[in-house]
């Protein structure tokens, strides 16, 4: 398969990727950002999943626009940790991306038929 180049680069795509897919796993539950990280890597494929420090980043970025609270709480056999909890912001967020990702569905499903459409003498992509 040949290898893709974007103008810009892959990183901010993937970044909304992981921030709405973040969004997504503390509508589910609230969560420290270890496990997080963990839950994380089963969603987003392995060539592509962020370094811990990004998510960690990412869910920062996310408390200061509202998005999610963070909340220290004593560890079960530790010292304290940070737990992450979508906020009603949060959820309207999480609303945006299904909808921005819906759209993006659409564009590339019409980009395939017409794809398919002109290139009858290969393969189906």
């Amino acid at each position: 398969m040949a290898s893709i180049h974007l103008c810009h680069g892959p990183e901010p795509r993937v970044h909304g990727l992981v921030q709405a897919t973040l969004l997504l796993l503390l509508k589910e539950r609230e969560d420290h950002g270890y496990q997080l990280v963990q839950r994380l890597s089963a969603e987003i494929p392995e060539e592509i999943a962020p370094a811990p420090a990004v998510v960690y980043r990412l869910l920062r970025d996310l408390e200061q626009i509202g998005s999610v609270q963070a909340e220290l709480r004593p560890g079960e056999a530790g010292p304290a940790r940070k737990v992450y909890a979508l906020t009603d912001a949060g959820e309207i967020h999480l609303r945006d991306w299904r909808e921005t990702v819906k759209q993006r569905i659409g564009l590339l499903e019409n980009f395939l038929d017409r794809c398919n459409q002109i290139c009858v003498s290969e393969a189906p992509l």
